[in-house]
């Protein structure tokens, strides 16, 4: 039994090496988009109870109330998406 402990070791290091790369891309592709404007801001209470709001107004998903509700306090007018699920929310712009 103390010959499998090393292997699985092993494979464990492999696996979360192999995890890691995804998310080390997207690190790389956020880092570069904030140096082309991308401004990160952090969810409020307010946006939460504002999400809440959308949710029950436009049947939305929690994940996309959340990015309506953050950015009308942000004063973002527009949000770029391909969802189609936003086009209903009248208070902001979609594009394309």
């Amino acid at each position: 039994m103390g010959d499998v402990e090393p292997v699985l070791s092993k494979v464990y290091e492999r696996v979360r090496e192999e995890c890691l790369k995804p998310l080390n891309a997207f690190q790389k592709y956020i880092e570069h988009m904030l140096t082309k404007g991308l401004r990160v801001v952090c969810v409020t209470y307010e946006d939460w109870r504002n999400a809440t709001r959308f949710i029950e107004k436009y049947g939305l998903l929690p994940a996309d109330a959340i990015h309506v509700a953050i950015a009308l306090r942000v004063g973002a007018g527009t949000i770029a998406t391909f969802d189609d699920d936003f086009r209903v929310v009248k208070e902001i712009n979609v594009a394309p």
